[in-house]
C-alpha cells in the first residue's frame, strides 16, 4: 500500500517537474540567445564604427562556390558565387575584389527605394578565365544590407532577457510565483495556480 501511495503521489509530480524542466530549460536558451546577440551587436557596432575609416573583407574559396563578405562605410555585402572562382580557402581583405565592391557597387547597381536605406541585391555573371568582358560566366548574386539594421535586429534580445531578469527578481522579492506572479504568501511551497515549485525570499531578521 505504501508503494502504491508513493507512485501514485510521483505520478501527480510528473506534471509539474516537467513544467519545472521546460520552464529551466526556455531560461536557459533565452538566456543563451540574449548573449549571443549581445555578442553580434557588439561585433556589428565595432564594424560599423571600423567601416569608416577601412573596409575590411574576408572571403572563402571551394571548387564549386565561393562566399565573399566585405564592410564598407557602414554597408555588409554578401556576394555568393555558384561555381569556381579558381582562388582556394580563406583570405582576409582581398584587396583584388574590394575595389569592385561596396558602396560603389552598391550605388551602380541598386534598385530604388529600398537601396536608400542600405538594402539591395543584384544578380550577375563573373568571368573567370582570364578574358576582358568576354568569357564563360559564372553565375554570381550579392545582398547588400545596412551595419543599423543588423544593430536594431539583434538588440531587443538581450533587452527581453533584462527586463525578464528584473520582473523575476521583483517577484521573488514579492513572495510572487517568479512564472506567473500568482501571490505566494498562503502558500509558500508550490504555487496553487501553475504548480510550479519556487525559491521564495524572505528578508533576513537583524541580530
Amino acid at each position: 500500500m505504501p508503494s502504491s501511495i508513493a507512485r501514485a503521489a510521483a505520478a501527480a509530480q510528473r506534471p509539474y517537474v516537467m513544467r519545472q524542466q521546460h520552464r529551466a530549460m526556455r531560461v536557459r536558451l533565452g538566456s543563451l540567445l540574449a548573449a549571443v546577440s549581445v555578442g553580434v551587436f557588439l561585433i556589428t557596432a565595432t564594424l560599423w564604427i571600423e567601416s569608416h575609416r577601412r573596409t575590411r573583407s574576408v572571403r572563402y574559396s571551394h571548387p564549386r562556390f565561393e562566399c565573399f563578405v566585405l564592410v564598407d562605410r557602414g554597408l555588409l555585402q554578401v556576394d555568393l558565387l555558384n561555381g569556381d572562382s579558381e582562388d582556394r580557402g580563406l583570405a582576409w581583405d582581398d584587396y583584388r575584389r574590394m575595389a569592385a565592391y561596396g558602396h560603389d557597387s552598391f550605388n551602380a547597381f541598386g534598385r530604388p527605394p529600398w537601396n536608400r536605406f542600405g538594402f539591395g541585391t543584384r544578380a550577375y555573371g563573373r568571368i573567370v578565365d582570364g578574358g576582358f568582358m568576354i568569357g564563360p560566366k559564372i553565375p554570381g548574386r550579392d545582398f547588400f544590407v545596412p551595419l543599423w539594421f543588423v544593430a536594431l535586429a539583434t538588440a531587443p534580445a538581450p533587452l527581453l532577457w533584462l527586463k525578464g531578469r528584473r520582473r523575476r527578481k521583483r517577484r521573488e522579492a514579492g513572495n510572487l510565483c517568479v512564472s506567473c506572479g500568482y501571490d505566494l504568501r498562503a502558500t509558500p511551497k508550490r504555487c496553487p495556480e501553475c504548480g510550479g515549485v519556487v525559491p521564495v525570499v524572505r528578508p533576513i531578521a537583524a541580530a
